[in-house]
């Protein structure tokens, strides 16, 4: 999937081509974390939920002619069908660029700034070479849902059904004498379309759970707080400049809202979840390479109680150490105990991890081994977008993709000289993308396996130079 970006703060235009691991490097203040997050926004869940609701309200008026005609057959007969193939091939890219256009209009309020105007931001994506995988997700997708359940009814007024393996979307009445003809038109509307959407929004956008710079510090939210759900922070409706109190960022609440999900799952949700890996390898898998962060991280990341509650906390439980509080842990703890509790809890195939940083705090040889960590995920149908000042982890990516080349025998062998000595660290170039985001623009550097990270090497050069003067 490709990625045009005008207009974002200091950058004018930035050209990426996603990949299952991108890298963004670049100076500080040059828009690495601001191109990650509306890359975060615009395909993920906040920016599904803007445009839908602007398009069921008529603020944008984008047409939908398949949309429209399935509509016009439940009113006129009470059923209808969209095949949702056809809809990707007639709609797909207009589709998904409808909902990019939309994020110049909540952009600011994403963002939480009263002083940035992005009346001229511009997001352009191109389908071509995700069209395929998006095929295979939508047909792999299921949907069961009912609308028009109230008092007094036994039946639902419709039914949207999607089943896995088809490509079709039924919208049926389910029992006779529901007058579904007397219902407005706007409510089969949002009924319908929000439905289709959601579909499109799994098998395009999926999830993106956000990581930011600010997760060392908010992993220790008190979250048993009675206080609004983190989710919910965004809905003060009063100018930013007329707030008391600073609402959170959108890239914070995210986070905010998933580390709130693990830590309100029951133990009953828990087991479920391990039985869920049990059936699924891919599931499975990821609650495994959460054991394996943990090994990186030097210990546990764990629930004070089975159950949620004011009295539950996070803990630490280092290797042969006695257990902490997380604000209390180290500060490696905190950056990567978020990962844990995602991968064990919420993870999913197909889920784009967009990640600020994922080196801060650590020491270069557990830099080293997360770079190769991240490799793994990206190998494991997970994507991962990063931000990074570590020539550590850039150097290592090199080795990791030089790796790959080898036959699968050889690579058993070579994975010993490596830090966590798993061959399935090692990532194919054609899977990574690294560039560099500098002077308004981005820059791809990554050509024949070799990453040209002079942004790095040129600091280097310098402090060696005033060495040899001195």
């Amino acid at each position: 999937m490709k990625i045009t970006v005008r207009n974002l703060g200091v950058l004018d235009q930035a050209d990426i081509d996603l990949k299952p691991l991108t890298v963004l490097v670049g100076p500080n203040n040059a828009g690495k974390t601001w191109l990650a997050y509306t890359i975060a926004s615009v395909l993920g869940p906040y920016g599904w939920g803007q445009y839908t609701s602007a398009y069921l309200s008529g603020k944008v008026q984008d047409s939908y002619l398949l949309l429209d005609e399935a509509i016009d057959r439940v009113l006129e007969g009470g059923d209808a069908h969209v095949n949702l193939l056809q809809f990707l091939d007639q709609y797909g890219e207009t589709y998904v660029n409808n909902v990019a256009a939309f994020a110049k209009v909540w952009m600011r309020d994403y963002l939480r700034t009263a002083l940035v105007n992005f009346e001229n931001l511009e997001v352009h994506i191109r389908l071509e070479e995700a069209k395929e995988e998006a095929r295979k997700a939508i047909l792999q997708y299921s949907l069961d849902r009912k609308f028009g359940v109230g008092r007094g009814k036994r039946s639902p007024l419709l039914n949207v059904l999607k089943e896995a393996g088809k490509p079709d979307l039924y919208i049926y009445t389910s029992a006779e004498g529901n007058k579904v003809q007397q219902s407005p038109r706007r409510a089969i509307k949002e009924f319908l379309a929000t439905n289709t959407f959601e579909v499109f929004r799994r098998a395009l956008f999926s999830d993106k759970p956000i990581f930011p710079t600010e997760r060392t510090t908010y992993i220790t939210y008190p979250f048993d707080i009675e206080e609004a759900e983190p989710e919910e922070v965004l809905t003060d409706a009063r100018p930013l400049n007329q707030r008391r109190v600073r609402i959170l960022s959108g890239p914070i609440s995210t986070f905010l809202s998933m580390i709130h999900t693990t830590y309100q799952m029951s133990l009953l949700e828990k087991k479920e979840r391990e039985e869920e890996g049990s059936h699924d390898k891919t599931i499975g898998a990821y609650i495994h390479f959460s054991r394996v962060l943990e090994d990186i991280i030097g210990g546990d990341i764990l629930f004070s109680n089975p159950e949620p509650g004011t009295l539950r906390e996070i803990i630490f439980q280092a290797k042969n150490s006695v257990a902490l509080e997380i604000p209390i842990a180290s500060s490696m703890v905190k950056e990567l105990s978020s990962l844990v509790l995602y991968l064990r809890y919420l993870s999913e195939p197909g889920d784009w991890l967009i990640i600020d940083e994922p080196e801060m705090n650590l020491h270069p040889e557990a830099q080293a081994k997360i770079i190769e960590f991240l490799a793994i995920l990206a190998n494991s149908g997970l994507r991962v977008l990063f931000t990074t000042h570590s020539p550590y982890m850039l150097d290592h990516l090199e080795n990791l993709m030089k790796a790959a080349e080898y036959v699968e025998e050889d690579q058993k062998a070579i994975a010993q000289e490596f830090f966590l000595q798993r061959p399935d660290a090692f990532i194919s170039q054609e899977h990574v993308s690294v560039y560099l985001v500098d002077n308004k623009k981005t820059e791809n550097i990554l050509e024949d396996g070799k990453i040209n990270w002079g942004t790095f090497g040129d600091v280097t050069d310098r402090v060696a130079k005033i060495h040899y003067q001195l």
